[in-house]
């Protein structure tokens, strides 16, 4: 695979989609940059398979984490909805 990225005059770049999707990046995570022999491996700063990563990747974007208070609620709906179906 090969993809190109145009460096700004800030010194930035925008990371192709394929290399994001490959990486398993998604908004908020950092990256590292190895520099080797004239070359540079470029790698999530995490675990790939770490839990948050894989489950943001999954998630709706701007999903928010649920308080503790709105899974009780949640909860306790499924559990009444459930009690008057039987």
């Amino acid at each position: 695979m090969k993809a190109t990225a145009t460096l700004t005059s800030k010194g930035q770049i925008t990371i192709p989609k394929s290399v994001r999707h490959l990486l398993g990046l998604v908004t908020g995570d950092t990256i590292e940059f190895e520099m080797q022999h004239g070359k540079v491996e470029v790698r999530p700063s995490k675990p790939r398979r770490s839990s948050a990563g894989v489950l943001r990747a999954h998630l709706p974007r701007g999903w928010k984490t649920p308080s503790v208070e709105a899974l009780d609620a949640g909860i306790a709906r499924y559990l009444a909805q459930r009690l008057k179906s039987a």
